[in-house]
């Protein structure tokens, strides 16, 4: 499957502007359950590629089902920046602080099909960033420092799906917890047919230690309409606060299965 993401928050840490591309290791069968359904209920093993047009930053992720109960996910998404500033000092000489900073987001979650409705899943969280400060006058490097800082949570997943007859409801939750971190979301899907989904999700996260004190919450809406089997689209918004600061984010994306 390929899908070309327009614009699309899809309530990530890192949101995506550009492309993706997903593709099945095995046909994904066309029946009465709904097409965004099918492949998870089919138990269709997939990895996806996702390249961010605002940074030109890959996103890998992949889900592998070895058994008929076990399945193992997998998401890397990994972010460079880069910050300059340049100035003229009193004196003359041309000063420049540059700021890099690398971040790398690992999933790794093990499931169990509980029944055929309910998944559980247990794994890791790892957020990791290295950062380099540089402070230039002139073509001489004047200080150098570097700081490398790994954060890793405990993450539980649940999945409840309930579909007859192309209509029902899909609910993906999960937690992940440490001591200085605490990240929930919750997505709910809501098939009213076959071709026809509405969508809500909140995700939020809360990061305190003895310097900073960080909080997000994000509540998103979107509804989801396949034409085919083949073509779809997703349009929605999302409304986000960021430690005390409002915004809102319109997610819109195109897909094309092939």
């Amino acid at each position: 499957m390929a899908s070309l993401s327009f614009i699309d928050g899809d309530w990530s840490e890192f949101p995506i502007v550009g492309a993706r591309y997903k593709y099945y290791f095995s046909p994904v069968a066309d029946n009465e359950q709904p097409y965004d359904l099918q492949s998870h209920l089919g138990r269709n093993s997939w990895l996806k590629v996702d390249l961010n047009a605002l940074n030109s930053n890959p996103n890998l992720a992949g889900k592998l089902y070895f058994s008929q109960r076990w399945s193992l996910e997998a998401d890397f998404s990994y972010q460079h920046k880069t910050h300059k500033d340049s100035y003229t000092d009193r004196n003359g000489a041309l000063k420049t602080s540059k700021y890099q900073e690398d971040e790398l987001l690992t999933d790794l979650v093990l499931n169990y099909a509980v029944s055929q409705q309910l998944t559980l899943g247990i794994g890791i969280h790892n957020y990791s960033e290295n950062s380099e400060y540089t402070d230039i006058i002139d073509d001489y490097v004047e200080s150098n420092n570097s700081q490398y800082d790994s954060d890793t949570l405990i993450a539980i997943k649940a999945r409840y799906t309930s579909i007859n007859g192309g209509k029902g409801l899909d609910i993906a939750s999960s937690i992940s917890h440490n001591e200085e971190r605490i990240t929930a979301k919750v997505f709910t899907t809501f098939y009213i047919a076959k071709h026809n989904a509405y969508k809500a999700g909140v995700v939020y996260s809360d990061f305190s230690d003895d310097w900073n004190n960080e909080t997000l919450l994000t509540i998103s809406l979107a509804h989801h309409y396949w034409f085919s089997h083949t073509t779809a689209i997703k349009y929605g918004i999302s409304w986000i606060r960021v430690d005390g600061n409002n915004f809102g984010l319109l997610d819109i994306n195109g897909t094309w299965r092939f």
